[in-house]
């Protein structure tokens, strides 16, 4: 793929993700383009339905799941009590919660299941073996699976309402330090 094409490919992800945590799967493609500053053509050259743009969406947190992995694993390696919260940190930090709830609203799961699955499979492989290592320094029970982890991270760091943070700030950064100490072995 040319770069400006990569480029275009990953505006418009970048846009459909900020779009769907704001507003939810019912954003037409007109406004993925113009937040993703392309045409409508080559939206569409890129993701033909709204699926598709699922499927690259997922597909990007794969890949971003696979990066946040390998920066963390040298650090878990060598110092898995430091490391093992700022990986969480960082797990944290792509606001998956935010926008994949929304995301899958407007489309037929079941059709995508399969591929949702498949590229999954591909993130919760790095997951597991930093889930691994930090089961084998005492940090998480070994029962703990690397799906039950990504969706137990992913329940406790969704957006909280306005009212909820103003009322108690902190409460989201402590409802994840809550859920990492719960993961503990018993």
């Amino acid at each position: 793929m040319r770069a400006d094409a990569r480029a275009n490919r990953t505006a418009i992800v970048d846009a459909a993700r900020r779009l769907y945590s704001e507003r939810g799967p019912e954003i037409p493609f007109s406004a993925v383009a113009e937040e993703a500053g392309v045409g409508v053509g080559t939206l569409y050259r890129h993701f033909p339905t709204q699926q598709d743009l699922v499927i690259g969406i997922v597909e990007w947190l794969r890949d971003e799941i696979h990066t946040v992995c390998e920066r963390w694993r040298p650090r878990m390696e060598t110092d898995p009590a430091d490391a093992w919260p700022r990986f969480v940190a960082d797990m944290v930090g792509m606001r998956v919660a935010a926008f994949m709830p929304r995301l899958i609203e407007g489309i037929d799961v079941l059709e995508l299941v399969p591929t949702l699955k498949d590229t999954r499979r591909g993130a919760l492989i790095e997951i597991e073996h930093i889930l691994g290592i930090a089961q084998d320094a005492g940090l998480v029970d070994p029962s703990v699976s690397a799906e039950e982890f990504q969706m137990g991270l992913a329940v406790v760091s969704r957006p909280l309402p306005a009212a909820t943070k103003v009322l108690v700030p902190d409460v989201g950064d402590w409802l994840v330090d809550v859920f990492v100490r719960g993961l503990r072995p018993r």
